[in-house]
Parts: C-alpha cells; structure tokens; sequence
C-alpha cells in the first residue's frame, strides 16, 4: 500500500489526534469544514507544499490516487474501547 510506504514516516497521526504540532491528521482531511478536495490533495501530493516534498516524480498518478481513495475510506476517529 502507498500510504504505508511513503506518507506513514511523516503522516503517523491516528484517527481523532488533533495535535496541533507535526504534519496533518490525513485521517480527517477530507471531512473538515472546508474539506480538502481531491484535486487539491493531487496538487499537494504531486508538487509539495510546506515542508512536505513533491512526490510527483516517484508516485504515478495511479499511486497518488489511490492513496487519496485510501484516505477517503478511512474512519475519522478512534474507536473507543468497550
């Protein structure tokens, strides 16, 4: 999986950490007010912005998309313990 071996190193937040500090929690990215839209995701990815590098030089864009749809199916926060 992409996400696991590329963005995981920086992008190692779980779902509900609202840690100010580090990279963004990419778990809520897209259902945040306004959300993230997949073509500024695309953009991001593929040329950088911050502090993050441009991955367009070593991720296709079947890569890029699928970590996007990666993200977009993943839970938004933490499942509590019974």
């Amino acid at each position: 999986m992409v996400f696991q071996k590329r963005c995981i190193a920086c992008h190692n937040k779980q779902p509900g950490d609202d840690a100010p500090f580090g990279p963004p929690n990419l778990y809520t990215v897209f259902h945040r007010d306004p959300p993230l839209t997949t073509e500024e995701a695309e953009t991001t990815i593929r040329d950088g912005k911050g502090n993050m590098p441009a991955f367009g030089n070593s991720l296709t864009a079947t890569d890029i998309k699928s970590v996007i749809t990666y993200l977009r199916t993943r839970p938004q926060t933490a499942e509590k313990p019974e």
